[in-house]
């Protein structure tokens, strides 16, 4: 059984394509894995990791906390209240 977050989450996440979604996967398995580290194992280009992380951040689903090189990816649970 979901939970209501869990329910939400899987709701969000079948909006996004395959790239956006590999994404999501590997920061939830390493939240400071860095954008180049993304790209090698997704097997596309660093821009393409770099457009998929602005569309992310866009729609509230994602976002950098801490320094470039100190920090982690946090994903949003609920875009809309955490305005």
């Amino acid at each position: 059984v979901r939970s209501r977050r869990q329910r939400q989450m899987c709701i969000e996440t079948e909006r996004l394509g395959r790239t956006a979604q590999n994404i999501l996967d590997l920061i939830i398995s390493d939240g400071s894995i860095s954008q180049d580290k993304m790209a090698e194992r997704i097997g596309v280009s660093k821009r393409a990791i770099e457009m998929q992380i602005a569309n992310l951040k866009a729609n509230g689903l994602l976002v950098r906390e801490g320094a470039d090189r100190g920090g982690y990816w946090r994903i949003v649970i609920n875009p809309q209240t955490e305005q």
